[in-house]
């Protein structure tokens, strides 16, 4: 799981709209590194989602690696469409950008 940090402030239920964040948050803790199985029945609704599938007010990425610039000194840090494309050519496999603050 490789999250916003305190970028995220809301998480809602897909199917309810029900707030999420303290749940979700006590998930992740309790799971830590190897979320595993990312299908999840949640308590606003008791219906079965995935995690992926969450209303994230910043986004969220389920992955096995990630790459991370800290403290990058260029002007814009973000990444744009051109640049987050070549990285997806040379990995060979789609990229999120996640904007993590803390």
């Amino acid at each position: 799981m490789i999250d916003a940090g305190s970028n995220t402030t809301r998480i809602t239920c897909p199917r309810c709209g029900g707030d999420l964040l303290e749940w979700f948050l006590d998930l992740i803790e309790e799971f830590s590194e190897s979320i595993g199985d990312r299908n999840v029945t949640v308590p606003c609704c008791g219906e079965s989602v995935q995690l992926d599938a969450l209303g994230y007010d910043w986004p969220v990425g389920f992955a096995r690696f990630e790459i991370y610039a800290m403290n990058p000194s260029r002007d814009g840090y973000e990444l744009d469409a051109r640049e987050l494309a070549r990285v997806a050519e040379l990995l060979g496999h789609p990229v999120t950008q996640i904007l993590w603050h803390f």
